[in-house]
């Protein structure tokens, strides 16, 4: 059943099964895109499919490359709609999800047009390109590490990056602006601390309250049922602050910034 698929044409295939059925649409780059794949996507997991693909790839048209910049040439063929586009260079589109219309152009320029076919593979493989940069930004591989390790620590990178967008879901709804100042940089400095914390490694950290002896990890900043009072600027000023905040394992309202560090803190 399998005989033609290439390796990525595999890993396509075995990821989807999850979703089968249920219409989904999947974004690819030149490297998995092929005819015959979009077309048992599409007829045996009603998948809709769109990709950058390889001129020379196999059941490709060879008659749609444009002769000047900003031509358009396309086919549509079993489901399919084949598209080259000529900007500085010729750039190949297979889709199922497509169809040629009249409005599917969309201005560069005055002279130039491009495909709104093109604009929606950019729109969409364009989270997968804000995901890499967010994961290379902290990133474990070295030219002298084996390459276990390097798919571990790139597993557990991603990891890390998910967990912090999953946390700023669930805090940032209704938080504060203040909130928002929380990046990856901070989140896992966070992280790093309570793993430590949690495995009896390294340097106790100091608290400053009895009652937060108790535990050693857990203080996280989430959202309270209502708003309370900032028990640390009223400590330092007597001022009435009002925070949305409150310490998960201490159980106070805090305001999000110096005055939780400092609570936390000798």
């Amino acid at each position: 059943m399998f005989s033609w698929k290439k390796s990525g044409e595999l890993v396509v295939v075995q990821l989807v099964k999850r979703v089968r059925g249920k219409g989904h649409n999947l974004f690819m780059d030149n490297f998995f895109t092929s005819p015959k794949l979009f077309v048992e996507l599409q007829d045996v997991h009603l998948i809709n499919c769109c990709g950058t693909v390889r001129k020379d790839r196999k059941d490709m048209p060879d008659n749609i490359k444009p002769k000047k910049k900003g031509e358009i040439n396309a086919t549509f063929a079993k489901g399919l709609m084949a598209v080259c586009w000529k900007d500085k260079r010729d750039v190949y589109v297979l889709s199922s999800m497509h169809r040629p219309t009249a409005n599917s152009l969309d201005n560069v320029s005055d002279e130039i047009k491009k495909p709104g076919i093109i604009n929606s593979y950019n729109k969409n493989m364009g989270f997968v390109d804000l995901s890499d940069r967010m994961a290379n930004s902290y990133g474990f591989s070295r030219k002298t590490m084996k390459w276990p390790k390097k798919i571990f620590f790139h597993f557990l990178n991603i990891a890390v990056l998910n967990a912090f967008i999953l946390f700023k879901m669930k805090i940032f709804e209704g938080s504060p602006a203040s909130l928002k100042k929380l990046n990856p940089k901070t989140f896992r400095l966070n992280l790093i601390t309570q793993m430590i914390e949690l495995n009896g490694k390294g340097a106790a950290v100091p608290r400053r309250e009895a009652a937060i002896r108790d535990g050693t990890f857990g203080h996280w900043p989430e959202k309270s049922a209502k708003r309370r009072r900032c028990v640390q600027c009223y400590k330092n000023n007597k001022k009435e602050t009002k925070t949305s905040i409150q310490c998960k394992a201490c159980g106070v309202g805090l305001g999000l910034g110096q005055c939780y560090a400092d609570f936390h803190t000798y």
